[in-house]
């Protein structure tokens, strides 16, 4: 994958399994060209700070889900002070 992105935080996390608890914040990446791949990533604090990813999995979203993600966030994925 190449070209411009755009992160959206989309929902903070907080899950409690086995005992231990996980916090964190999962993300959505949407590439600015077709086919407009999204990328999810869960980033915890590790220590305090330290943000660390613990999840990374390419949304199985369709072609034409992720088409109307990218025209409703069209004004942010056209704006180069908004993407990477």
């Amino acid at each position: 994958m190449n070209g411009r992105f755009l992160v959206l935080r989309v929902d903070p996390f907080e899950n409690e399994t086995q005992g231990m608890k996980f916090g964190g914040n999962i993300f959505v990446i949407l590439f600015d060209k077709a086919p407009h791949l999204m990328a999810h990533i869960w980033v915890y604090p590790l220590g305090g700070n330290l943000p660390v990813v613990r999840s990374f999995y390419i949304d199985k979203a369709s072609e034409e889900d992720r088409l109307n993600l990218a025209q409703e966030f069209a004004s942010l994925l056209n704006d180069p002070r908004m993407t990477r």
